[in-house]
């Protein structure tokens, strides 16, 4: 969470404000409070990749400026602290008193709550914790996804193993059944060959020896009138 502007303003009053840039925003943030004015609560609104959060309290408005990736939590905690330190440096800041000015000590305030939540302590600390445990959190995830979709693909291809396999032995059973049924379709071609054969033998032997009738004797006498 990045942090660029804050301010405190009561009523149209600007309390204290803190920058590092001077790009006009916090003149945008200072308007802003004039249509919120008399509602207590939280609000957050999106201008110029930029987010204006906004805590009412009372007639006070204490306001941040963040960049767009910046949450909503990150951004309300830092306001909630402010509202916090700022009451007590408020209540015990004299208007008038010696040495700094109440603006100068709220302001210091202002930028020390800047730096906590935007530096390396505090609640920056533990965002960076939670983006990388939510990182390891999202890398793990997707490991369990990867092994899942593995494992997925383990179960189909057993199946579609199993389903060869079957489809497999059908295909012996069917390639034994066709060679069955070829073996015995040559036995009746060699079957019908030989009868037709031993039918032309017989039809020979027949019209050489006279006739249908295969008598020994009629064979003899025609042979040896021959």
């Amino acid at each position: 969470m990045t942090i660029t502007h804050a301010l405190v303003v009561k009523g149209a009053v600007v309390l204290c404000e803190y920058t590092d840039s001077d790009d006009g925003l916090l003149e945008i943030a200072w308007r802003m409070t004039s249509k919120i004015s008399g509602k207590e609560g939280k609000r957050r609104y999106m201008y110029d990749n930029r987010t204006f959060n906004c805590l009412t309290d009372g007639d006070l408005h204490y306001i941040c400026i963040a960049d767009a990736e910046s949450g909503a939590d990150g951004s309300f905690s830092f306001l909630e602290e402010l509202k916090r330190r700022f009451k007590v440096a408020y209540d015990r800041q004299p208007t008038g008193g010696r040495g700094e000015s109440r603006q100068e000590a709220l302001t210091k305030v202002l930028k020390s709550c800047m730096e906590k939540f935007g530096g390396r302590s505090g609640h920056s600390s533990l965002e960076r914790v939670e983006t990388e445990l939510e990182g390891v959190t999202e890398l793990v995830r997707s490991n369990i996804g990867k092994v899942m979709q593995r494992g997925e693909m383990i179960d189909s291809l057993v199946e579609k193993t199993d389903l060869l396999k079957h489809s497999a032995g059908a295909f012996r059973y069917s390639a034994r059944g066709l060679k069955r049924n070829m073996w015995w379709q040559q036995v009746k071609a060699y079957l019908v060959l030989t009868a037709v054969l031993l039918g032309a033998v017989f039809v020979v032997v027949s019209i050489a020896c006279g006739g249908p009738t295969l008598s020994p004797f009629t064979c003899g006498r025609s042979w040896t009138t021959r």
